[in-house]
C-alpha cells in the first residue's frame, strides 16, 4: 500500500446510493419489501403548539 488516496467526496449521486442502500437495509430489518413500498417524508412544523 503506496500514498494512495481515497476520494471521500460526497457527491448527489454517492449521496442518493448511501440513502438507498440505507433504506434497503432498514426496511430488510422490518421485514418489509423495499421494492413495494412507499416512502413518505413529512416535515414537522418546528413552532410551538
Amino acid at each position: 500500500m503506496g500514498n494512495a488516496e481515497i476520494d471521500m467526496e460526497i457527491t448527489p449521486e454517492r449521496a442518493a446510493r448511501i440513502k438507498e442502500t440505507l433504506l434497503r437495509l432498514y426496511a430488510d430489518q422490518m421485514g418489509w419489501d423495499y421494492d413495494t413500498m412507499e416512502v413518505t417524508i413529512e416535515k414537522v412544523s418546528q413552532e410551538p403548539v
